[in-house]
């Protein structure tokens, strides 16, 4: 699914089957490696396991 642009200079994501967060920092920057930005910016809602996401959960992330 493509992410949901919203106006604070994030992106709404939601996430697929077979996404983790280097995917999804992969997919949307082109640079695998700031997956731990965007597990920072919704630790809220993944917890303190960055490896427990799911299809349908939704993050915000920073626009490119």
């Amino acid at each position: 699914m493509d992410p949901l642009p919203n106006i604070d200079g994030t992106i709404t994501y939601v996430v697929v089957h077979g996404d983790n967060l280097a995917r999804i920092a992969w997919k949307q920057y082109g640079d695998s490696t700031r997956w731990r930005e965007i597990y920072n910016m919704n630790r809220n809602v993944i917890g303190n396991n960055p490896n427990r996401i799911y299809p349908g959960q939704v993050l915000i992330i920073k626009a490119k």
